[in-house]
């Protein structure tokens, strides 16, 4: 009787094991961003033109960021 209870768990464990996808899938390329657009970083607080992650300046007004 109990033979046949761990036979039947084992059987149902594997089954699930088997139809389960691996939670960690490798991924090949870049991330998809959902809805973000490549571009400028947020504005100046100053003058509220574009600006890039390099700056150290606003290239508008001049003010220094950070």
């Amino acid at each position: 009787m109990i033979e046949t209870i761990v036979a039947a768990a084992l059987v149902a464990g594997g089954v699930v094991a088997a139809t389960r996808t691996p939670a960690s899938t490798p991924r090949i390329g870049p991330v998809p961003h959902a809805g973000l657009e490549l571009g400028p970083d947020l504005p100046c607080p100053w003058c509220h033109s574009e600006t890039d992650e390099s700056d150290v300046r606003c290239r508008s007004c001049g003010q220094r960021f950070g």
